[in-house]
């Protein structure tokens, strides 16, 4: 009861939060969701809830995916990873970063892994349809073992199409126990507000997983 009870207020605190700036002319949300339903007796849900808001030389983005699955009345997934981040522009290609990361899974022998950190972040190429970045930080992590750790993540977004968008999205973290995160999508929009993706996550942590999804997503608040 207790952790559902957390897992409910990150989820509520990140969309709360996002919405307070949902007026700023440099603002944007991302809702996606997805899920199968078969004969009562598979399911399997999983959202996406992304935002980001540019305030001067100020910006802090929040992140939050959850996937669920079910079969057979016993749960085979159960996992909430959210992340919010906030940068401070240094110049036009380097920022400062605040990070904090909150990582649930109930099939892991403990239930969340926390990361507290501070970094820098680059932008390595940027064109019309190109945008490559890299982060890296110093961050405090509790979950299992309370270790100092070394972040680096690379993000990476290609259009070849105004309508088609490719983005990866990889995370690798020095904790004792291996833990690696890369998000795949390819996106197709079909509106201004509308589009429809196809997602991959893999992971590794106490165990390597793939995960594969169909989204659609509404998209808000564009700046």
């Amino acid at each position: 009861m207790k952790n559902k009870i957390i897992k409910s207020l990150v989820i509520v605190t990140a969309i709360i939060f996002a919405l307070f700036f949902t007026r700023e002319a440099n603002a944007s949300t991302e809702i996606a969701g997805g899920g199968e339903f078969y004969n009562g007796e598979e399911t399997t849900i999983n959202l996406d809830f992304d935002h980001r808001t540019t305030l001067g030389k100020w910006q802090y983005v929040i992140e939050s995916d959850f996937y669920y699955q079910l079969e057979d009345d016993i749960e085979d997934e159960n996992n909430l990873y959210t992340q919010f981040k906030l940068n401070r522009e240094l110049n036009d290609k380097t920022y400062a970063l605040v990070v904090l990361q909150v990582d649930y899974d109930k099939m892991r022998d403990y239930d969340f892994r926390n990361v507290l950190g501070l970094g820098y972040g680059r932008k390595l190429y940027v064109s019309d349809k190109w945008k490559v970045s890299n982060e890296s930080s110093l961050a405090i992590k509790e979950g299992g073992k309370t270790e100092t750790i070394f972040r680096n993540s690379l993000w990476v977004a290609y259009n070849p199409t105004p309508y088609l968008t490719i983005t990866n999205k990889a995370l690798i973290e020095s904790s004792e126990q291996r833990y690696m995160r890369i998000e795949t999508e390819i996106e197709y929009a079909l509106t201004k507000s509308f589009a429809i993706s196809l997602a991959n996550e893999y992971s590794e942590d106490y165990e390597s997983e793939n995960i594969l999804t169909f989204n659609f997503k509404l998209k808000l608040n564009q700046g």
